[in-house]
C-alpha cells in the first residue's frame, strides 16, 4: 500500500473574474510548490460552474447540509477503510471511475466531474440526496457482509480452539485419531464398553489403585494409557473397560476421586467427518474473506468518488456565496507537504499573499499586500477551526493513515 506517501489535501477556490484560471494555477504552483516547497503539487479541481442551485437561500441552507453530510460520508469511508485494512494490512486502495482504475492519489489529481452519475442539469440538492442514498446502501451492505464474515470466522475460531486446551475440555473425536488407536484399545460388545478417563499429572498410581473399586463391574487390570502424549497440563488419557450397566456409577465414583470420565465413544468415521467439517469451514472462511474484500474494495471506490463529488459541491456552493453570480471561480487541490502539515502558518501566509487584496477577497489574487495578512472577514472555511480566509479552503485526507494538520 502506498498510502504512506500520500499527503493531506487542501481544496482552494478563488474568484477568476479578473484573471484567467491558467494564470492563477501557474502563479499558485510557482509560489507554493516551486518557490517555497510548501506543497508537493497543485492540481486543477474540476468543479463545474453551471451546477443548478435555485435561490441564494437554498445555497445558504446547502452550506450546513453539505458540511454535515461531508462528515457522515467520511465516517462511512473510514469504516470501509478500516475493514479493508483488517482483512489485508497491505491492501491497495483503488478507485474505479469512468472505466479507469486509479490509486486514490491519481483519482484526486485527475478528478473530473461525472455527469453520468451526477448530471449538472440536476439541482445540487437532488444530486446530494442521490449521493447520500447510494452511500447509505454501500454502508449497509458492507456492515451486513462484515457481520456475516465475522460470525463465520467466530465459528471457525471456536472450532480451532478445540484443537488446543486440556483433555478435560477438548473434543476427543479430534484427539483420539485412527492413527493413535491401537488394536484392542476400545472394546464394545453387547455388555461391555470402554470409558476414557482423564488422569492429572502425577496421579497415575492413585488412579490405578482406585479404578477397579469404582464400580461393581469393572474389568480387572483393564486400565491402560492411550497412545497419546500428555496435554498442556501434563494430564494423560486412560481407557478402562466396564460393564455398560455400571458406567454411570463408575463415572460418579471416579469424579469423587477427582478423575474425569469423558462421555466418548470411539468411531473412526466421526473423526473423518470432523476433519471434513473443519476443512469445509476453513474453505468457507477464505471464500467469505475474499468476497468481503471485493465488496469493501468496490464500496471504498464508490464512496471516495461520492465524497470527492460532495467536496466539489461544497466548493461550488461556498465559491458562489463568497464571490457571487454568475459563478466565475477557479478551484484547485493542493497536496500539502509534510512539513507544512505540521506547521501550516507559512503556507497560510503565502496563500494570503496570493489570494487577498484589501476589500476584494480573492478577486485581485496577484496582490501581495502584507497588511492584508492581518485582515479577513470572509465565510469560515475549515470546520471548527475558527479561521477566516479570503478564499475557499477545505482540507481532507483520503486515507486514515494520512491525517491533515491544522492547514
Amino acid at each position: 500500500m502506498s498510502s504512506s506517501t500520500i499527503q493531506p489535501y487542501l481544496i482552494l477556490a478563488c474568484s477568476s473574474a479578473d484573471e484567467p484560471k491558467e494564470l492563477i494555477h501557474t502563479v499558485l504552483q510557482s509560489r507554493v510548490c516551486e518557490k517555497n516547497k510548501y506543497c508537493d503539487a497543485v492540481y486543477k479541481f474540476d468543479v463545474p460552474e453551471n451546477l443548478k442551485f435555485g435561490s441564494f437561500d437554498s445555497l445558504i441552507r446547502l452550506v450546513d447540509d453539505l458540511s454535515k453530510q461531508d462528515s457522515q460520508v467520511e465516517a462511512v469511508l473510514r469504516r470501509i477503510e478500516r475493514q479493508l485494512l483488517e482483512l489485508d494490512p497491505n491492501t491497495e486502495f483503488k478507485v474505479v471511475s469512468q472505466r479507469a482504475s486509479l490509486s486514490a492519489e491519481e483519482y484526486i489529481s485527475k478528478f473530473h466531474w461525472d455527469d453520468a452519475k451526477f448530471p449538472r442539469t440536476r439541482n445540487i440538492q437532488d444530486n446530494l440526496s442521490l449521493l447520500l442514498t447510494s452511500i447509505q446502501k454501500l454502508d449497509e451492505e458492507v456492515k451486513s457482509k462484515s457481520q456475516a464474515y465475522s460470525d463465520l470466522k467466530t465459528q471457525y475460531t471456536q472450532m480451532s480452539k478445540k484443537e488446543s486446551g486440556s483433555y478435560a475440555q477438548r473434543d476427543l473425536t479430534d484427539v483420539i485419531t485412527p492413527k493413535s488407536v491401537r488394536e484392542g484399545d476400545f472394546v464394545e460388545t453387547e455388555h461391555l464398553t470402554t470409558v476414557v478417563v482423564v488422569v492429572p499429572r502425577g496421579q497415575d498410581q492413585d488412579f490405578l489403585s482406585k479404578y477397579e473399586a469404582a464400580a461393581a463391574k469393572v474389568v480387572p487390570q483393564s486400565a491402560s494409557p492411550l497412545n497419546l502424549p500428555a496435554d498442556k497440563d501434563g494430564a494423560k488419557l486412560y481407557r478402562v473397560v466396564v460393564f455398560k450397566s455400571c458406567v454411570e456409577e463408575f463415572a460418579n465414583n471416579m469424579r469423587h476421586a477427582r478423575f474425569n470420565c469423558r462421555d466418548f465413544t470411539y468411531d473412526a468415521s466421526k473423526y473423518e467427518e470432523l476433519q471434513n467439517a473443519k476443512a469445509h469451514m476453513e474453505s468457507e472462511v477464505k471464500k467469505q474473506e475474499a468476497f468481503l474484500k471485493r465488496v469493501c474494495a468496490a464500496a471504498f471506490s464508490d464512496t471516495l468518488v461520492g465524497w470527492i463529488h460532495l467536496k466539489a459541491m461544497r466548493t461550488f456552493v461556498e465559491a458562489v456565496l463568497r464571490f457571487g453570480v454568475p459563478p466565475n471561480f477557479a478551484a484547485f487541490i493542493a497536496v500539502v507537504g509534510k512539513k507544512s502539515q505540521a506547521k501550516p502558518v507559512k503556507l497560510r501566509a503565502e496563500l494570503m499573499d496570493v489570494f487577498s487584496s484589501s476589500g476584494l477577497f480573492g478577486k485581485n489574487y496577484l496582490s501581495g499586500a502584507k497588511a492584508e495578512k492581518q485582515q479577513g472577514s470572509a465565510a469560515t472555511d475549515e470546520e471548527g477551526s475558527g479561521e477566516y480566509y479570503p478564499y475557499v479552503s477545505l482540507s481532507f485526507a483520503p486515507l486514515l493513515s494520512i491525517k491533515a494538520g491544522s492547514a
